[in-house]
C-alpha cells in the first residue's frame, strides 16, 4: 500500500456467499468499489465532486478464502495518477488478524457528466506522490 490509506469496515451479507460458505468472487469487486467510493468521498472536496471516476481496468489477486462469519475491512490508497486517470491500490483484509484476503489494482478515468475525460483532482496527485 502507498501513502495515506483509507480503511473502511465492511458488512458482509448472507447473500454474498456461495453454497459452500465462501465469499463469491464477484462480490470482491463490489467491496473494492465501496472502498474506493469511501476514499473519494473522504478526500475530494464537495465542490470537485462534479466529476465521475469510471473504472477502465481492474485486476484482483485472491489470496485467502473468506468464509461466512468473517469480518473484513478494505484499505484503499492512490498508487499513481495520470492526467485523467487514477490508479488505486486496495486490500481486503481480515479485520481481527490483519491478514490480507485479496489485493486489487484499479485504474479509473475521470469524466464529466457528458462522458468527456477530465483532469484528475490535485488531491489525488498530491497523495500519490508520482505520476504514471
Amino acid at each position: 500500500m502507498t501513502n495515506d490509506p483509507d480503511t473502511l469496515a465492511l458488512q458482509l451479507r448472507y447473500s454474498d456467499f456461495d453454497d459452500q460458505g465462501v465469499l463469491n468472487n464477484a462480490v470482491y469487486l463490489s467491496l473494492f468499489e465501496l472502498g474506493r467510493v469511501n476514499y473519494v468521498i473522504r478526500r475530494v472536496p464537495h465542490s470537485e465532486l462534479k466529476l465521475r471516476l469510471l473504472v477502465a481496468h481492474i485486476e484482483v489477486d485472491y489470496l485467502k478464502p473468506v468464509t461466512f462469519g468473517a469480518k473484513l475491512s478494505c484499505r484503499s490508497s492512490v498508487a499513481s495518477t495520470g492526467n485523467t486517470s487514477v490508479t488505486f491500490s486496495q486490500e481486503l483484509f481480515f479485520t481481527e488478524s490483519g491478514e490480507v484476503a485479496a489485493r486489487a489494482r484499479c485504474i479509473a478515468v475521470a469524466i464529466d457528466r457528458e462522458g468527456n475525460k477530465q483532469p484528475v483532482p490535485e488531491i489525488f496527485k498530491l497523495e500519490s506522490g508520482r505520476k504514471e
